[in-house]
């Protein structure tokens, strides 16, 4: 995002149109992914290239967040979501605890600017790595923050 855009607040969020994947969707989608995943090793899932950073950093499905443990959503699910809110690149997308930040690139690569709020600093890098290289690192961000806290989310 430029320099001179403001960053989110949460106060001025309903003066745009956002979807939100808030704590109780991503709890939901975490049981939808448990129960599609095939016993597989890590490099022969689809998603795993996605969220492999070339620092040697990969998220264990499972590992312990803050209140909540990772679980990526497919990328299927993430098409659907999408689709079924019917975003046009005139929206923005927030993605709250956006984990690898798949849902945050995918809006982007659709033209939409995105922005991922996740809690684990070592995901919210893994996340800006993988939009630099989908090519979206423009309009896909990622602020480390910790949603139970109240105030604006840097920038």
């Amino acid at each position: 995002m430029p320099a001179s855009t403001p960053p989110f607040s949460f106060g001025r969020l309903p003066t745009f149109r956002v979807v939100a994947c808030a704590t109780a969707t991503a709890l939901s989608l975490a049981f939808a992914a448990a129960a599609t995943a095939q016993p597989a090793s890590k490099s022969a899932s689809p998603n795993a290239a996605q969220s492999e950073a070339k620092d040697g950093y990969v998220p264990d499905v499972g590992q312990d967040g803050k209140d909540v443990i990772w679980v990526p959503t497919p990328q299927s699910l993430v098409d659907k979501m999408l689709d079924m809110a019917k975003v046009t690149p005139e929206d923005r997308l927030m993605d709250l605890g956006s984990g690898d930040g798949r849902t945050v690139i995918t809006a982007a690569q659709r033209g939409l600017t995105a922005q991922g709020i996740e809690y684990n600093p070592d995901l919210v890098e893994l996340s800006r790595r993988n939009a630099q290289r989908a090519g979206v690192a423009d309009r896909a961000t990622f602020v480390a923050a910790d949603l139970f806290q109240t105030g604006s989310v840097p920038g």
